[in-house]
């Protein structure tokens, strides 16, 4: 009696085991078959139809799984402009313009240029923009920068070290053009999958020329944060404050504030709009620079 219970309370945990092997499998022809899986290679797919018994199905011969509609295909890098240069890295280029005509001229012109690489060694990011602005024919605003940032991570740690190099060009500022140079070491505060924040610590320094020249060696207190609200959405803010080393109570800073957003997935195009906030304790001019922008981008 108790053999023939153990058999019947086999038979009914061994019925819906052998039932979940069933999968169906689509051809390339369109026909769409089903049943237990008995073998499988790389060559071949051999099933026990409920009907026409044994099936042995060619690997060959099955259609490519259908993509869900939720998981649009993926872009394939190529690098820049299909070159193969550049491959891995995050490639974008925005343009703003904006002008009216009427009792005035006006025309402003914002663009920016942006290539950044990370891996488990190292942390590239390059940026170049230029901002152009008139009235009536003449010249409002012309400035730009170029900026190389370079950090050595140390697998496993979060710290790192880095390098930060940055040309500016304000045609408008009473020293025209500046060079600074700034190292030291980095740690991440936080590293998620949603939030982000970095501190740094360094020094170095700056040269303006092109005007009063002026040598000033530097410190550096920074901090970096990034914020992904969605697939689509980030928000990046980068902080910066640059004691002067010889005169103490004088400083400069520099505060960027970014939303970017993907219009689409699966497209390159997308929108960012940023402020940028910057302070020179001895400047001549107004130690206080605002600067916004709206801008159309495309990763490429």
């Amino acid at each position: 009696m108790r053999i023939l219970c153990l058999a019947f309370l086999m038979s009914t945990l061994w019925t819906p085991l052998a039932r979940a092997a069933i999968e169906t499998f689509r051809l390339e022809s369109g026909d769409v078959v089903s049943g237990d899986v008995l073998e499988r290679n790389a060559d071949r797919i051999l099933l026990q139809h409920p009907i026409f018994g044994r099936l042995e199905l060619p690997v060959a011969e099955l259609a490519p799984p259908e993509l869900k509609p939720s998981e649009p295909p993926s872009r394939v890098d190529r690098g820049m402009f299909g070159s193969g240069w550049l491959i891995g890295w995050k490639r974008r280029f925005g343009l703003g313009f904006s002008g009216a005509e009427g009792n005035s001229t006006d025309a402003n012109v914002d663009a920016n240029l942006r290539f950044d690489f990370e891996n488990e060694e190292k942390r590239w990011r390059f940026d170049l923009a230029y901002t152009f602005s008139s009235s009536d024919g003449g010249t409002d605003k012309s400035q730009g920068h170029l900026q190389l940032d370079r950090d050595w991570l140390l697998p496993g740690s979060r710290w790192f070290q880095f390098v930060k190099g940055r040309y500016e060009y304000d045609r408008f500022k009473d020293w025209n053009q500046r060079v600074s140079v700034v190292g030291g070491i980095g740690y991440d505060l936080h590293e998620g999958e949603v939030w982000l924040l970095r501190g740094r610590l360094g020094g170095g320094g700056s040269y303006e020329f092109d005007g009063e020249e002026d040598l000033r060696p530097e410190g550096l207190v920074g901090i970096d944060s990034n914020w992904t609200i969605s697939k689509r959405q980030k928000i990046e803010f980068v902080g910066e404050l640059f004691p002067d080393l010889i005169d103490f109570g004088e400083l400069r800073s520099r505060e960027t504030l970014d939303w970017n957003i993907k219009i689409a997935d699966g497209s390159g195009l997308g929108l960012s709009f940023g402020v940028q906030h910057e302070y020179q304790s001895h400047s001549d001019d107004d130690p206080n620079d605002l600067t916004y922008r709206g801008l159309v981008t495309y990763d490429f």
